[in-house]
């Protein structure tokens, strides 16, 4: 049994803005997002705020966000739902009064629509926000499968969507 999760990292740019974050910034924050499964919410709050020392006793380094921004990106992340539209719809809610949120949602508006009329359910194919992959070429949609019997494997793959990568 599997599950293949999807997300935007343009969808995660607007998180930037919602959080009053700098672009410049959106690498480091992502990479940290992206081990939300593997460290949970208390070290990732940890992780983007003042760092902590990890159970080997290695310190981990903050990246100095504020309480307020970390608010904003644990709100992001806790949109949850097993039906993509209600994620699209608490989407919508919370990016109302970010700049070019209405265009960049409805980009995953669309996947989904597609991925109703092929027949992939909610079940099979979900829209997870939290799924950023950590590196820092992607562009749009990106994507992890997962064997829903076996989460100790996390991600067995992964990819996206890279415009500009064979350009540098």
């Amino acid at each position: 049994r599997y599950q293949v999760r999807f997300s935007s990292r343009r969808v995660l740019n607007l998180l930037l803005a919602y959080a009053a974050i700098p672009l410049e910034r959106s690498a480091d924050v992502f990479r940290v997002i992206d081990k939300l499964e593997k460290i949970g919410i208390k070290k990732l709050r940890l992780e983007l705020t003042t760092g902590y020392m990890d159970e080997s006793g290695d310190k981990i380094q903050g990246l100095g966000l504020t309480n307020e921004q970390v608010d904003k990106i644990e709100k992001f992340i806790n949109i949850k739902s097993p039906r993509r539209k209600e994620v699209l719809t608490q989407l919508h809610e919370i990016f109302s009064e970010v700049p070019g949120a209405t265009e960049e949602i409805a980009v995953l508006e669309r996947m989904a629509h597609s991925l109703d009329v092929l027949g992939y359910e909610d079940e099979r194919v979900a829209l997870d926000l939290s799924i950023a992959r950590g590196l820092a070429y992607y562009t749009g949609p990106v994507f992890e499968p997962v064997l829903l019997d076996a989460p100790e494997f996390g991600a067995i793959g992964g990819g996206g969507r890279y415009d500009d990568l064979v350009k540098r």
